[in-house]
């Protein structure tokens, strides 16, 4: 080798040229050895049409090379620590992809692959983090514990981390097939099932098949000593270097050049060469050709388009200049003509003035007095018709503008009036569908008067009286009542949203809407009636499906499983004390010390609260577990499943009865000063995940001040019902929901689900998960050998697991389970059976 090599440098630095520095290179291994760099890092070189640089180089900048040549310069090829070490080809160099995101990842191979050739690394949802994360291949610890700390940071992932069947490829871009309302099952090389595309994928598999299909720039050229395999950027770099030697000693390069002359192969080197050098230097003078022309033919261009503004400019402003000097000399002009005419005829209106002036200021002091007469009449006026007049409450009045357009939800049950309006639509039941009533006589338009009933038929001694739809009588009643009716339905639901919402007497709100109070007793209790038994069909008992297709995470952390089924809790109100010895006695409470009517409520895991979640209502001196076991309210929670108490509900018996876990916070034991650790840790558990209930006895106290008053003794019959519209308003709120994430959904936008709409209808909310595919949280040792068995059957192998699971629920294992425990106490079980032909439809081994 020359003694000329260059030594190694820094990458940035290079080494200064010298002619004759490629003498000895007769392969690509000499001239690699030359330039101090891997023979690997050779195949990267790409070279640009403008010399390198440095001063004096007579060689072409190459790519990525900060415009010098690879003499001067050794930063166009990655090294350890940076990406693409593997050396692929430029395509997977930053040079080529500087304008794409990069991917995340720590992963040694990714890194050494380098970048995606000319494509941005893929968004992960929010949802795939954490399978990306557990993965534990991914990322390092240092890398994992950064999301971790920060949820909002994007992470990005190229699409070589995943099987190719989990990809789609759209017009030359890759895309994850993933969607996130679609539930998909996603099947990994083992065969594992998962919810997102597993990023298991082998990156050096994936740019074999998918992206090195051309032939690679190595493998265009051979590497072993052959000189004609050398590419043309390397010949023509030789004879660079040769013609720079001319008037010194030849090179050994040369000198065996001139001995192998007369060989056909070195002839035929020598042609190679010369062609490289012509070719490239006429390519770069064409390019540089083409390259001065189009910059000619843009400068030119720009001149003429400037010269054109500066010209049409010039003119436009000296054609305004103008305008505008004629304007004002004729403005001028045109002043002083008006001026002297009004100089003339001031003169000519003083002359005037003087003559007239006693009897002008005559007449002035009589319009005076005249004046001063009508403006007080006038304010006299204004006064009497700006009045405010006294006038009652109407439904009108809730509308935008009107006297409680901005009080709303202060007077009613909603929030706005359309929501009322939408309310009422549904409760008068006259909305046009099929069955309803006509339009302008539906069932809230119709009610009849509380007092005209008869005492049987309010206790249910006598049905009341029924008429065909069709028949001529009804048509006669139909018409007594409009005749007779003087107000609306929906001033009458506002009246007695009033007396409910602000707890003040029925005189009051009597006196607030212009009738009397009999008529105030009326509508209090037609409506508590009709909305008692129209929310009570609304909102029945949800099923084990439902609850599980929006289970909330926070539960299943804390217990572990995904049996909660019912928050249970005991609530009292304050009553008058009766004379009756026997009612005063049954009211009275020890706990409150004053008369109380006394009310069990249940609610479900996120507040939203079934008919059967508040059974009627007992006085102050019943306990709990007396209303407990009277009310039966344990037989809504599925065989096997659990609800939440307080201390004092020790119930553990009646439930067990019913086949119900009960989760109860330990009480103290006698001479007992502190709990343990174990059962402060489960009073906290349970606490925590039951202040649920505590919310909606809360919100029910809130929404109410009926409640928050006396409740008088003349109402005792119907506080019940009361109560239970109360709770069940409840269910038009959003969910209660803890540790709740709201980055994964938008509620700026659509806003979110009420409770209602998630339990009985198929919403869901942030903190929620469908649990219906995970048998193991919820289900029976029956429940999960039928489900193993209905995988197995040939005709379900197209079925989701969660599919499977529905088909498991369906089949209603919980109640041939509490019929089997009925059984062993011979006692009679009247309720639901087991779906026997539902389970011999889907199949029986």
């Amino acid at each position: 080798m020359s003694s000329r090599t260059p030594k190694k440098t820094q990458r940035s630095k290079g080494t200064a040229y010298e002619p004759g520095i490629f003498a000895e290179a007769f392969t690509v291994k000499d001239f690699a050895a030359i330039l101090g760099v891997p023979q690997k890092t050779l195949p990267l070189i790409k070279l640009l049409p403008t010399q390198c640089r440095s001063s004096g180089c007579p060689f072409n900048a190459i790519l990525s090379n900060n415009g010098r040549c690879p003499i001067h310069c050794k930063s166009w090829y990655p090294v350890e620590g940076e990406r693409g070490t593997k050396m692929h080809g430029p395509d997977f160099l930053s040079s080529s992809n500087r304008q794409f995101r990069a991917c995340s990842c720590s992963m040694k191979a990714c890194k050494e692959a380098g970048y995606f050739p000319s494509h941005d690394a893929l968004y992960i949802p929010f949802a795939m983090r954490q399978v990306a994360l557990n993965s534990g291949r991914l990322f390092s610890e240092e890398k994992a514990n950064e999301y971790a700390a920060n949820p909002k940071k994007d992470m990005c992932l190229y699409p070589w981390h995943f099987l190719k069947r989990h990809l789609i490829l759209e017009n030359k871009e890759w895309k994850l097939d993933y969607d996130e309302e679609a539930t998909k099952v996603y099947s990994d090389l083992e065969n594992k099932k998962h919810s997102f595309p597993p990023p298991i994928g082998n990156v050096e598999r994936f740019i074999e098949e998918e992206l090195c299909s051309y032939i690679r720039p190595q493998d265009r050229w051979a590497t072993d000593n052959r000189e004609t395999e050398m590419p043309s950027w390397m010949l023509e770099m030789l004879a660079i270097d040769e013609e720079e030697c001319k008037g010194k000693p030849p090179s050994p390069r040369k000198l065996k050049k001139e001995k192998e002359e007369s060989c056909i192969r070195s002839q035929k080197v020598q042609k190679e060469m010369q062609r490289a050098r012509v070719q490239c230097l006429s390519s770069r003078v064409m390019d540089l050709k083409l390259n001065h022309n189009s910059q000619l033919s843009a400068a030119e261009k720009k001149h003429e388009k400037a010269m054109a503004k500066t010209i049409k400019d010039h003119e436009n402003k000296m054609a305004k200049t103008i305008e505008n000097h004629e304007k004002a000399i004729s403005t001028v002009k045109k002043d002083c003509e008006e001026r002297l005419k009004e100089k003339d005829a001031e003169l000519r209106a003083a002359k005037a003035t003087i003559s007239k002036q006693a009897q002008t200021i005559a007449n002035l002091e009589k319009m005076i007095a005249e004046l001063e007469k009508d403006n007080r009449h006038q304010a006299e006026l204004l006064k009497q018709r700006w009045e405010p007049e006294a006038r009652p409450f109407t439904y009108d009045d809730l509308c935008a503008g009107g006297v409680l357009g901005n009080n709303v939800k202060d007077f009613t049950f909603f929030d706005t009036k359309e929501q009322n309006d939408l309310f009422l639509e549904v409760v008068n039941f006259a909305d046009g569908t099929e069955g309803s009533f006509p339009v302008g006589d539906g069932l809230c338009e119709n009610m009849r008067p509380y007092n005209k009933i008869k005492p049987d038929e309010r206790d249910g001694l006598k049905d009341p009286p029924c008429m065909d739809m069709n028949s001529p009588e009804y048509a006669k009643y139909i018409e007594k009542s409009k005749r007779t009716r003087s107000r609306s339905y929906k001033d009458d639901f506002f009246a007695f949203c009033v007396y409910l919402k602000s707890g003040a007497t029925q005189e009051f709100v009597a006196c607030l809407f212009g009738m009397s109070q009999a008529t105030m007793s009326n509508i209090f209790h037609n409506w508590a009636q009709l909305l008692d038994d129209t929310l009570q069909r609304w909102f029945p008992t949800p099923t084990r499906s439902q609850v599980l297709r929006a289970y909330p995470d926070r539960f299943r952390e804390a217990d572990g499983h995904c049996r909660c089924f019912l928050l249970l809790d005991g609530v009292e109100f304050f009553a008058q004390s009766s004379s009756n010895p026997n009612v005063a006695s049954t009211t009275y409470s020890d706990y409150k010390g004053h008369a109380t009517v006394k009310f069990l409520g249940g609610c479900g895991t996120i507040g939203e609260v079934p008919a059967k979640g508040v059974p009627d209502g007992n006085g102050g001196r019943a306990s709990d577990v007396m209303m407990t076991d009277y009310s039966n309210i344990l037989q809504i929670i599925p065989f096997g499943n659990t609800g939440k108490v307080d201390k004092g509900f020790t119930i553990e018996n009646i439930a067990a009865r019913e086949g119900v876990i009960i989760d109860r916070p330990p009480k103290r034991r006698k001479n007992q000063k502190q709990q343990s650790a174990i059962d402060t840790a489960q009073t906290q558990k349970i606490g925590n995940t039951r202040i649920i209930i505590e919310n909606v006895n809360g919100g029910v106290k809130m929404d109410l001040r009926y409640l928050n008053a006396l409740i008088p003794c003349t109402q005792y019959s119907i506080i019940s019902k009361i109560v239970r519209i109360g709770f069940l308003l409840q269910n038009f709120k959003t969910p209660f929901i803890q540790n709740r994430n709201p980055d994964s959904v938008s509620d700026a936008q659509e806003g979110r689900p009420c409770r209602a709409e998630i339990r009985w209808h198929g919403a869901t909310d942030a903190g929620l998960s469908d649990v219906r595919g995970s048998i193991h949280l919820w289900g029976y040792k029956c429940e999960i050998e039928r489900h193993k068995q209905l995988s197995m059957m040939d005709k379900h192998k197209d079925k989701s697991v969660v599919e499977i699971s529905e088909m498991v629920l369906n089949e209603r294992w919980d109640l041939k389970l509490r019929e089997e425990l009925y059984q062993l106490d011979d006692r009679v079980y009247d309720g639901d059976k087991f779906n026997q032909e539902l389970y011999e439809s889907h199949g029986v081994n």
